[in-house]
């Protein structure tokens, strides 16, 4: 079963009891394998199981953070849109729109960035409380969008 494939998460070099909730919550505790967040992405990617209406509206910056989200950075970094999307944190450059999920609990840290104009996602998931400080070079790494790899570099 899944609970043999969990990591085990770590904080300060402890070893922590997984979470094992029994009560499914769309906004937590996603239990999931790279390969499967990685066939997410791809179908976020191509726009699957959305209409165009709704698609507009995922990529879409309902809430604006832009202010708050720039105020560490040169404003030649910051892009056009910074904030909540439907599920997504949408940042929206001149030409492009990246999409980003993050998470945290108690020894565990996830990043999903999915590049639209590229067509490329990145998925870091990790069993530490500071697992989020590779994603960094990760995203340069791997080439996604470097206006966005530069103000999330910056903005931290």
């Amino acid at each position: 079963g899944m609970s043999a494939r969990i990591a085990t998460p770590s904080a300060k070099g402890t070893w922590l009891e997984t979470d094992k909730s029994s009560e499914v919550l769309a906004a937590d505790n996603v239990h999931t394998t790279a390969a499967d967040y990685a066939r997410f992405l791809q179908g976020i990617i191509r726009g699957e199981g959305v209409s165009p209406a709704l698609r507009a509206e995922q990529t879409r910056v309902q809430s604006d953070r832009r202010l708050e989200l720039c105020r560490k950075v040169e404003a030649k970094l910051c892009p056009k849109g910074a904030g909540f999307g439907l599920g997504w944190e949408a940042y929206v450059f001149e030409d492009t729109t990246v999409l980003m999920h993050t998470g945290n609990d108690r020894g565990e840290s996830a990043m999903a960035v999915v590049d639209l104009g590229r067509g490329d996602a990145l998925v870091v998931l990790t069993n530490s409380n500071n697992g989020i400080s590779v994603a960094a070079d990760l995203l340069e790494k791997v080439g996604l969008e470097p206006r966005f790899v530069d103000f999330l570099l910056h903005s931290q």
